[in-house]
């Protein structure tokens, strides 16, 4: 009787596969066209650094049940050749004629993330665990692609609104207050600050100069006032008071530009995200300073205007006197002479 059970066996284990193809490697012990994977599904969007699930479908068409393992593993390069384990599943039997499910938690590490890429492609390898043999690999789905959030590309999503900041300053106020308006669209808390700088001259180039490169290029500024340093959740508007002083080499300028530049604190590192647009503010001179030249022009005027005065009381009027008199003298003279030679 035991003869007869074990030789079923044996006729059951033989007619569940097919011939082995001569250019089989060694490890394909079994045909994968018998037990595969029929869907992987992936969400399009995850975090980086959180757990995340996908769905694989395994598909037997054996009739005997097999023990197998599901992996997920993250494709990395240029050519997708590099593979790295993002998760996998316990060994499950699954059962004969039958499709089943299995949900499998993946995490993609810090580690594993490059600061420039935003999408990754993963996919879901089947393992089949042989008594006597081992673990072989029986199947390897499609890749598929998946969008992935990350500290630091989220650093790009905080965003300036809007800025405020007085069109005049007195005369006698050397320091004033600009309003930030700052939103966070990214998916992360992010700590971030704002800092108001005097802008003498602006870049050429302004994308590249959070980068420092081109320095020739870029903008001369200088710090005004920062504001507090703030956590910004997801989602989230916060209003950023920045004071700002003006020095002494600063308080002679009867006008200059502002901007406000927002920042993050990635683990010690500060980084610029985004700036404002530059705005002017008018500064009120004292009444001297403002009208140096008016004032350098009436006082040379009335001078002139003296010169003049002294030119002609003092030279000019005498010798017209002076003159008028002798002519008059001379004039009296001949008019006596006419006289006297008139007379018989």
């Amino acid at each position: 009787m035991l003869k007869k059970i074990f030789g079923i066996c044996i006729v059951l284990f033989f007619l569940s596969i097919i011939i082995i193809p001569a250019q089989a490697s060694s490890g394909d012990i079994l045909p994968k066209s018998r037990i595969r994977i029929s869907d992987f599904q992936v969400p399009d969007l995850v975090n980086g650094g959180e757990q995340f699930s996908v769905n694989v479908t395994i598909r037997n068409d054996r009739f005997l049940p097999v023990r197998i393992q599901i992996r997920v593993d993250l494709l990395d390069g240029l050519l997708q050749l590099i593979k790295k384990d993002v998760g996998a599943g316990p060994f499950v039997i699954c059962p004969g004629k039958t499709t089943k499910t299995c949900q499998i938690t993946c995490l993609i590490r810090e580690g594993d993330i490059n600061w420039y890429q935003g999408q990754y492609n993963i996919q879901a390898v089947l393992l089949q665990k042989i008594p006597l043999i081992g673990i072989i690999t029986r199947d390897v789905s499609t890749a598929q692609g998946l969008h992935l959030n990350t500290q630091t590309l989220d650093r790009n999503k905080l965003r300036i609104l809007n800025i405020y900041a007085p069109e005049i300053i007195n005369e006698d106020t050397n320091d004033f207050d600009v309003s930030v308006n700052v939103t966070n669209e990214g998916v992360f808390d992010v700590q971030t600050y704002v800092r108001v700088d005097l802008v003498e001259k602006p870049s050429i180039i302004p994308e590249l100069e959070q980068y420092n490169v081109l320095q020739i290029m870029g903008a001369q500024r200088k710090e005004l006032g920062r504001s507090n340093e703030k956590c910004l959740q997801p989602g989230a508007t916060q209003k950023f008071i920045v004071h700002c002083y003006l020095r002494n080499t600063e308080q002679s300028k009867a006008a200059f530009n502002i901007q406000a530049v927002l920042f993050v604190n990635d683990s010690g590192e500060h980084t610029q995200v985004d700036s404002s647009l530059i705005l002017g503010v008018s500064h009120t001179q004292p009444f001297i300073q403002q009208n140096f030249l008016y004032i350098v022009i009436a006082i040379f005027a009335v001078l002139i205007a003296l010169i003049l005065i002294v030119l002609i009381v003092r030279i000019l009027y005498p010798a017209y006197y002076i003159r008028k008199m002798k002519l008059r003298a001379k004039k009296q003279k001949m008019e006596k002479k006419l006289l006297k030679n008139q007379q018989p």
